[in-house]
């Protein structure tokens, strides 16, 4: 099964231990041995500690918007994977979603894709009365400065998201559409090539 599937299925069981973090310490000691990982495969020590601050992020807010509203397993699938084109990231979650998360501050959004591009272009957030709502915003500027190439594929509800880095901000409305299955949680995909790094 892969981390999609497992994100879409009504019903699901714990994935293996090789990619399933049932908590952020596991999540984020698996994400702390990634700067070695991609030392070895000529990755420079910023452009490493950047995939983990993003890998970081996406795996934090899977705890940080669902605690309590978890569908059935809490945690996060967590993956990161490599071959001779480049590396990719894979998080993904059976929590409430993006569009869950947000209207419990902003009950105005009408649905997944508002949500989505609201949650991408930064400052709104579930955890009102926090100041926060800038992590995707993080994501997608930092891939989009500094992995020319790169793609992200971020799927929450009806909604998905896919974009090639570079892209202007205004690009960002367009690239969100109607998903062809929905993702109850969210599925969040990163893939840098080779020759961005």
């Amino acid at each position: 099964m892969t981390a999609l599937e497992w994100a879409q299925t009504p019903k699901a069981n714990e994935p293996s231990e090789d990619v399933y973090c049932p908590t952020r310490d596991i999540a984020q000691g698996r994400a702390a041995k990634l700067p070695a990982i991609l030392g070895a495969q000529q990755w420079t020590q910023e452009q490493a500690y950047l995939f983990v601050s993003l890998i970081g992020e996406l795996a934090n807010n899977c705890f940080d918007h669902n605690l309590g509203t978890w569908r059935d397993i809490s945690g996060c699938w967590l993956e990161v994977s490599s071959d001779s084109d480049g590396v990719r990231g894979i998080i993904a979650d059976r929590g409430q979603g993006v569009f869950g998360s947000l209207t419990r501050v902003r009950p105005d959004i009408s649905d997944d894709l508002q949500a989505i591009r609201l949650a991408f272009r930064g400052g709104t957030t579930g955890r009102a009365p926090e100041r926060r709502g800038n992590g995707l915003r993080h994501v997608w500027r930092t891939l989009n400065e500094d992995f020319i190439g790169a793609t992200l594929r971020y799927c929450s509800g009806v909604a998905e998201l896919f974009v090639r880095f570079p892209v202007n901000d205004a690009d960002l409305d367009q690239s969100v559409l109607r998903a062809q299955t929905p993702v109850p949680g969210v599925y969040a995909e990163i893939f840098i090539f080779r020759r961005s790094v």
